[in-house]
């Protein structure tokens, strides 16, 4: 159970880790072509004050099909090979 437990806890952090790469690898993209043009500051706190739940999911579902090619081009790197 001990090891289950380890197991489980081990995932996890290699979920979080892929999380954070992901994440590296989208602000680097994004520092490539714009410079230092990007607040990554203020885009490390979350989403722009003032827009409403509605406005955010349209924004999602714009920039979702480039997000699914972006992760497709860096998923080696992101994603811990299993097993």
């Amino acid at each position: 159970m001990a090891r289950a437990i380890d197991i489980t806890a081990w995932v996890r952090q290699l979920e979080k880790e892929a999380l954070c790469t992901g994440i590296t690898k989208t602000f680097t993209v994004a520092r490539s072509h714009y410079d230092d043009k990007i607040d990554f500051r203020a885009m490390s706190l979350g989403f722009a004050h003032g827009y409403e739940n509605s406005e955010l999911d349209a924004i999602e579902a714009t920039v979702t099909p480039f997000a699914e090619t972006l992760a497709s081009k860096i998923e080696d790197m992101v994603l811990p090979e299993r097993g």
